[in-house]
């Protein structure tokens, strides 16, 4: 009597294994990179144009990841801008006067809002 293996049998893909190191997925595995297995397996259709590990961001993915970036480093701005003008008012005269500015010039510039310059 032929023993039978407890390993899935791998499918390989037509020419050989893979030479990109990547290792062969077992028959009747679904691969994860590909959309339509995964959904299939998942029991929901595939999603055209969905995107996938590894595919180029579309355009407006990347308009909107630099703006959320942009508005991130404004908002970081004000908050060092705010802490700054804080300092300045808990300044005493002495260290003031180290830095060059005088009581009125600080008290000045620490009554601005945030986001003014």
């Amino acid at each position: 009597m032929a023993s039978r293996s407890l390993m899935p049998r791998l499918a390989l893909p037509p020419g050989g294994p893979p030479s990109s190191g990547t290792p062969p997925v077992p028959s009747g595995t679904p691969h994860a990179h590909d959309p339509a297995s995964r959904s299939a397996a998942a029991g929901r259709p595939a999603v055209r144009g969905a995107t996938r590990p590894g595919a180029p961001l579309r355009r407006r993915d990347t308009a909107l990841g630099q703006a959320l970036l942009a508005l991130v480093r404004l908002l970081l701005a004000w908050q060092e801008r705010a802490d700054e003008r804080l300092r300045l008012r808990e300044m005493d005269d002495h260290m003031l006067k180290d830095i060059g500015v005088s009581r009125a010039e600080a008290l000045r510039e620490s009554a601005k809002p945030f986001w003014r310059l």
